[in-house]
């Protein structure tokens, strides 16, 4: 290659050391003179690697099997497959225990349980593929070995109150829980299966729990046993034993304890889930559960999705939606428990990141998106190349938009490779890979212009055409410096349509001095690229001016003559003179080139003067001056590549520059940042040189040392690296430690020191701290990197003495013995024992634990504390052995309330274990309650009962007692059934229609017969009636009426009660049907009108009783004819207006009235035995007030009308009720004043509804029957004491208000008042009371006189009423009786006659009203039959065929 060459195509050194060895080659191209065009390489067919099959989040396999973990990617080029730990660091092949195949798959070989290494098999890894792109990772991949170890499961026997949830549970050891599922059989051979979906009592949880919903006495006759199945070998293992349920019964009420319950469930979308909670009360609890939402609490109602079966919630086909916290709330009469479950739904986590690949130019923007699917998301993290986001990006040139949006704002070459987007949760993590390729091309140049020779005054054009990405710029330069601004000169561009830049100069007059060498440069953001042309113009030889330039002494240099004129002869370069070159170190090139290597001070600096000959010897020259200039030079013996220093000396690092132009500065840098100062640090600084002194050098002083040294030359700068060595101390040094049996004990020995010390753990063969042995890792024994020694199940050989060894090579290293104790906890030998004992006899418990002392005994009744010494019949003593205890709890005369599940808690400072005592006291049974009447007929009934108590003895009959209500049956007259002691009911046969019976019923077992129940009282059903009625007549009443008498059938033979009667009437003698009345019966002498009939007829005449069920035989037919006159007809009564005490009626007067004599008004007291009054009243008005009438209290009116024939047809009954109603109860707060002996009762707080309120009865009850405080208390007495009740004690009162409207009963619940002073209390006395707080003698107390007085009035008014009544009675004819028992009649055939009860019945149904008190639920009662509510104004009438 020619110097010619050399020099146009001349490039710039100090820009080539920041380009890529690409665009390395295309500079020596040119420089080569390569005839090609230097272009990029194509990377289009590159593509970064993506997994094809990227391995699981979890890998589990048995040791004997082992397991290879798959993983491959694809890519181009092919990618190559490695491996990670978690940390990061490079995966190593650990021969016979994990290697890499050269597919990129992971093996683990089988191993046997000794090999065991917790580093290896217990540990998260990751695969990476890489190729030119970028590099990926994988998500984690969690491997875990297991073991095969033989293992125990065991079922314990569990005890349960009757009627409550069973849990027994199926016991494995902890390193095979998460492995293993759970069945269940029972003692007969029939598997047990899951059943709460379908309703059933049955439910399995997945934790091995099996929950017995409902429990009987029968779920308590069978054994219980458990089997697993290994999930990853098959294996199914039975438990050894049987576990037996032990079914109590309840003695008294307690409140709910919950006994079962999962803290944390975690389940899969899509899953049917049951979340159970169990408890044991009595009575037996109600479950409700709730939902957490916002603070609230949302009781969950069923639906398709969810149910609930007692304590279990089932949830079907979960979604993410339900996770949350549900709250398990049991409660019943006693108290109330809860439990709280956090639900955790996971699903699968899927991750997608857009644009899977993007092309981006540089200076432009980019944006990754992350798509995450599946829940929980805990968090999201960004990596590039293998690394995270936050190792390659500071000072916020990346932005995270949010956590799922990655924006480069200016894209730079750097930010091109593979990107990962992770998501992680607590179960599984997921990535997606995304690729970020750059858009942009180094410029190149397509066109090019050359050299030539052109006469002055002639045009040059000079072209380059550049392309690129971005669009490169093109700059044009004359002997390196710009184009002249001259007129002469005009330089543009423009861009193609194929997007190159066109660019062009244009000289026109060309001058000589515009020769010299051209240069075209493009360049763009990625890079620059020259070309250089000589345009020479003819003339004479010209020079430049040349400006004056700055070397480095020690450099290579090169001074060009910018010369133009053609043709050149020659080119001189001098120097003070002096033609060049005058040593091996200059050189003189074509073109006026001038090369000086090694540039030094005292000979090269200077005036330079360059010299052109042309023809005719015709000459030019150019003048310049050359400084040298001396670059610092640092000493490198005084600063080393590597020091290394012992902890704890003093140690110097100098920077001295030997050579270098003043002034000079010189700074240190640590590892890339500015050297902090401490006292331990100093640094001396002197002209040219720095010493950095240590006073006592540490591990913390480590790092990369920099000294920069800098002047008007250069700035160099030389890196020593300091290593101290730190020989090993303990940051966590080891301690005596202790454990229990069973349990894991961590032993940490972790020490710090360089290089990082090693650490080993050795345990003593003996008893005596020598002879130690090396640990190794193994299932149950685990030595960590971080130096922990883990140590699980631990068993009595685990204690002993330890050392822990850490070396690393500086010194002797350290150690420490320690010593593990092991202690042990309590343990019973047996878990459960059962004591049986006859009731009144004493009895002995004894549990007996072993264990290290003391041990401390606890007892529990039914899963209740217990105290023996606050109680008399119990105590408790305790003797203790070398290694065991022994607690005694005696029983003294044993009765029914002491059977019970006793549990004996053994505990020391290191644990508890329980056992549990059965003790069974027998006793004949109690009565069976709940006596009830299960079905019934006219000739038999079913009764069915609840067992209560046995005696703890099988019952083995149930004795039933029964006889006729009607008769006084004494005990030895009752006739007696017996059934099976398995049965809760029976059936009683051969009983009579429509009788009373009274039964009851006892139970039977091998200790005697229990008290009989009490009696209940059965009905039979009625059938239709046997008989006909007896003494049929009837008579003539007028012209159109007949009067009908008779009396009921046999009282036998009436099976059930008459409610009315059917008279069929017809004309004698055809063949016309019966017509039929309905006549309700008065249990007397009946009688009716048959009404409307023809004049003078002679009519057939039947009558028929019906009851219930339906009408009886008829009776023999009886004929009487109709008379040719008849009495009147009855006004049309109806109602006017009421009060409190009074009802106005008003009538309408007949037209055909005229011969009337007088109307009489009936009434009497609505649903009451009165009999009807008379009021007789004038024929003149028509509207009549009753006075005096009683308040809130229902009347039955009706009207009739006589003339000389006698009384006419009474009218139609109407209805009325008079104002007011029963007394309010008022609230416990306004009522009751609590004290700590007594009580005040404010009878003023009732509310009256309208009616005075007569008198007020007092009943209290505390643990017991009611019992009378006060009888009859008056109205008007404002308020009453309670006294002589003890303190701090529950009492119930019922307090009754009367008045004329009837009575209301209302109870309130009250505690008395604790007193500070105490004083025994021997018994609780009822309760005394006074009247305003004082005490009144017997014969000054009104409540007791009044009564008695007011008594004895209203008997002398009695007795003197019946006695003018029997007179009157003596003195009225049967024609007067026979008018006011007249009845009206409807006519229908009997046949369309309704076959119903026709009972009276008030307007309120006829039902006691109750107004409950706040504290109380309503108790039914007797009471009056007229009701009505505060300010009732309503008025009701009721119309009837009949009366009574």
């Amino acid at each position: 290659m020619t110097h010619k060459n050399t020099y146009r195509f001349r490039v710039k050194v100090e820009r080539i050391y920041s380009l890529s060895i690409i665009q390395k080659l295309c500079i020596f191209n040119f420089l080569l003179m390569t005839p090609t065009l230097c272009m990029p390489q194509n990377r289009e067919g590159q593509r970064g690697p993506t997994f094809l099959s990227e391995p699981p989040n979890k890998v589990e396999f048995q040791n004997d099997t082992g397991i290879i973990v798959p993983c491959s990617a694809q890519g181009h080029p092919a990618p190559m497959i490695s491996w990670t730990q978690q940390d990061g660091n490079p995966l190593r092949d650990v021969v016979g225990v994990r290697h890499t195949r050269p597919d990129g798959s992971l093996v683990f070989p089988p191993f046997a349980a000794e090999d065991y290494r917790q580093g290896v098999h217990d540990a998260a890894y990751r695969c990476v593929a890489t190729n030119i792109v970028g590099s990926i990772i994988s998500r984690e991949v969690h491997v875990k070995a297991v073991v095969k170890r033989r293992y125990k499961v065991q079922v314990y026997d569990e005890f349960v109150v009757r009627g409550n949830t069973a849990v027994l549970r199926c016991q494995v050891p902890s390193f095979v829980n998460d492995y293993i599922t759970f069945m269940w059989k029972r003692g007969d051979g029939a598997s047990i299966t899951s059943t709460v979906t379908r309703g059933g009592r049955y439910s399995i949880l997945p934790t091995g729990e099996l929950y017995i919903r409902g429990v009987t006495q029968a779920d308590g006759q069978k054994s219980y046993s458990c089997q697993t199945r290994h999930r990853l070998t098959g294996e199914i293992v039975a438990s050894a034993s049987a576990g037996s349920l032990f079914v109590t019964e309840p003695h008294g009420t307690s409140s709910p304890k919950i006994i079962d319950f999962r803290p944390m469930v975690l389940a899969s979308e899509g899953e049917t889930l049951e979340l159970a909670c169990a408890a044991t009360a009595f009575p037996p609890p109600t479950y409700r559960w709730y939902k957490e939402e916002d603070g609230r609490l949302i009781l969950l109602s069923t639906n398709h999705r969810i149910t609930q079966l007692e304590g279990s919630l089932v949830l079907q086909f979960v979604s993410v939606q339900d996770s949350g916290r549900y709250i398990c709330s049991v409660n019943n009469t006693a108290g109330e428990d809860r439990s709280s479950t956090l639900l955790t739904v996971s699903a699968p986590l899927s991750v997608y990141v857009t644009p899977q690949r993007q092309i981006v130019d540089v200076g432009r923007s980019a944006t990754f998106n992350c798509t995450v699917s599946g829940r929980p998301i805990r968090s999201l993290n960004w990596v590039k190349d293998q690394r995270p986001i936050e190792d390659f990006y500071g000072g916020g040139r990346v932005v995270l938009l949010s956590r799922d949006v990655l924006h480069i704002p200016i894209v730079q070459r750097e930010d091109k490779g593979m990107y990962q987007c992770f998501a992680f949760n607590d179960f599984e993590s997921a990535q997606s890979t995304a690729e970020l390729k750059l858009g942009d091309v180094a410029p190149v140049l397509l066109a090019t212009f050359s050299g030539e020779a052109v006469r002055p005054g002639s045009s040059v054009s000079l072209r380059c055409s550049a392309s690129g990405n971005p669009l490169p710029q093109v700059t044009w330069f004359l002997d390196d410096v710009s184009i002249p601004d001259a007129i002469r000169f005009r330089v543009g561009d423009y861009v193609t349509s194929d997007g190159h830049v066109m660019s062009y100069v244009n000289v026109t007059d060309i001058h000589v001095e515009d020769g010299g060498e051209y240069t075209c440069s493009a360049e763009n953001a990625v890079s620059s690229v020259r070309h250089t042309a000589r345009i020479d113009v003819y003339g004479p030889p010209f020079v430049r001016p040349m400006p004056n330039v700055s070397v480095v002494a020690g450099q290579t240099t090169v001074l060009k003559c910018s010369i133009s004129g053609y043709p050149i002869e020659t080119v001189i370069w001098m120097k003070d003179g002096a033609t060049l070159p005058t040593n091996h170190r200059q050189k003189v090139e074509n073109m006026g080139k001038l090369v000086i290597h090694e540039v030094q001070r005292t000979a090269d600096e200077g005036f330079y003067t360059c010299e052109v000959v042309g023809p005719d010897n015709k000459r030019a020259e150019g003048k310049m001056h050359m400084r040298v200039l001396v670059a610092p030079v640092i000493e490198n013996v005084m600063m080393p590549e590597l020091l290394y220093a012992k902890e704890g000396t003093k140690t110097k690092v100098m920077c001295s520059v030997t050579q270098g132009d003043p002034p000079i500065q010189i700074n240190w840098r640590k590892n890339g940042l500015a050297l902090p100062m401490e006292k331990d640090l100093t640094m001396q600084n002197f002209e040219d040189s720095s010493v950095l002194v240590f006073r006592k050098i540490s591990s913390a002083h480590s790092g990369n040392y920099t000294c920069f040294a800098s002047n008007a030359a250069s700035k160099v700068n030389r890196t020593t690296q300091i290593i101290v060595n730190v020989p090993p101390r303990w940051k966590i040094e080891p301690f005596n430690s202790f454990a229990v049996v069973g349990k894991t004990v961590i032993m940490k020995c972790l020490a710090e020191g360089y290089p990082t010390p090693r650490i080993y753990w050795k345990k003593a063969s003996g008893s005596q701290p020598k002879d130690f042995r090396d640990v190794l890792s193994s299932y149950r024994r685990q030595v960590f990197d971080n130096g922990t020694l883990v140590l699980q199940e631990v068993t009595e050989s685990d204690g002993g003495h330890y050392l822990c060894q850490a070396t690393n090579g500086i010194g002797t290293g350290l150690s420490k013995v320690i010593h593990l104790t092991i202690h042990t906890p309590p343990k019973f030998e047996a878990k459960f024992v059962s004591y049986t004992v006859p009731k009144g006899k004493d009895a002995e418990l004894k549990c007996e634990a072993e264990g290290e002392l003391p041990i401390r005994f606890e007892w529990e009744k039914d899963k209740q504390h217990l105290d023996p010494q606050s109680m008399k019949r119990l105590s408790a003593v305790k003797e203790s052995g070398p290694q065991s205890a022994v607690s005694k709890l005696h029983v003294k005369s044993a009765s029914r309330s002491d059977s019970a599940l006793y549990t004996c808690t053994a505990s020391n400072e290191f644990g508890t274990d329980q056992t549990n005592i059965q003790l069974v006291v027998q006793e004949p049974p109690s009565p069976p309650v709940e006596l009830s009447v299960k079905e019934k007929s006219s000739r038999s009934v079913t009764l069915s009962w609840s067992p209560t108590f046995s005696g703890n003895s099988p019952v083995t009959k149930y004795i039933i007692q029964y006889g006729n209500e009607s008769t006084d049956n004494k005990d030895e007259d009752l006739r007696e059934t017996a059934v099976s002691g398995s049965e809760i009911s029976a059936i009683v046969s051969g009983l009579l229609p429509a009788s009373s019976y009274k039964f009851r019923i006892s139970a039977e077992n091998a200790l005697g017969i229990s008290d009989p129940s009490e009696f209940i009282t059965v009905v039979t059903d009625e059938e239709v009636p046997g008989a006909p009625p007896l003494d049929v007549t009837v008579q003539p009443t007028g012209s159109q009426s007949l009067k009908v008498t008779w009396r009921a059938p046999r009282k036998i033979l009436q099976h059930g009660k008459v409610l009315g009667y059917y008279i069929g009437y017809k004309v004698a003698e055809t063949d016309d049907q019966f017509q039929y009345k309905n006549v309700e019966a008065t249990n007397g002498q009946e009688l009716s009108y048959l009404t409307n009939l023809k004049r003078l007829t002679k009519y057939k005449v039947i009558v028929q009783a019906y009851n219930n069920i339906g009408a009886g035989p008829r009776s023999d037919e009886m004929t009487a004819t109709t008379l040719e006159a008849a009495p009147p007809t009855s006004p049309v009564l109806s109602l006017h207006s009421v009060t409190s005490s009074s009802i106005t009626v008003v009538w309408e007067r007949q037209l055909d009235d005229t011969g009337v004599r007088e109307y009489i008004l009936h009434y009497k007291t609505e649903g009451g035995g009165d009999k009807w009054k008379e009021q007789k009243l004038s024929t003149s008005g028509n509207q009549y007030t009753l006075e005096g009438l009683r308040c809130g209290t229902g009347y039955r009116l009706y009207m009739t009308a006589t003339n000389s024939l006698g009384m006419g047809e009474p009218s139609e009954i109407i209805t009325a009720r008079t104002k007011g109603a029963a007394p309010v109860s008022p609230q416990k707060d306004a009522f009751i004043t609590v004290n700590s002996t007594s009580v005040t009762l404010h009878f003023g707080a009732w509310s009256t509804g309208g009616c005075t309120i007569l008198y007020f009865s007092v009943h209290f009850r505390f643990q017991g029957q009611w019992k009378v405080v006060a009888e009859r208390v008056d109205a008007t007495q404002p308020q009453m004491d309670v006294r002589h009740l003890a303190p701090n004690r529950e009492y119930t009162l019922r307090v009754s208000a009367h008045s004329e409207a009837g009575t209301t009963e209302a109870e309130y619940r009250f505690t008395t008042l604790n007193i500070t002073t105490a004083y025994p209390i021997a018994k609780s006395y009822p309760p005394s009371y006074t009247q305003d707080g004082l005490t009144t003698p017997f014969y000054k107390n009104l409540t007791v006189l009044l009564p008695v007085i007011i008594s004895v009035i209203v008997l002398l008014i009695v007795v003197i009423t019946v006695i003018v009544c029997l007179r009157k009675q003596v003195d009225t004819g049967s024609m007067s009786e026979d008018s006011r028992k007249g009845r009206s009649s409807e006519h229908m055939g009997l046949n369309e006659f309704p076959q119903k009860n026709l009972k009276d019945h008030d307007a309120y149904g006829g039902k006691s009203s109750y107004y409950s008190s706040p504290a109380r639920k309503p108790l039914a009662m007797a009471s009056s039959s007229q009701r009505g509510v505060p300010g009732d104004t309503s008025l009701t009438i009721k119309k009837y065929s009949g009366w009574s």
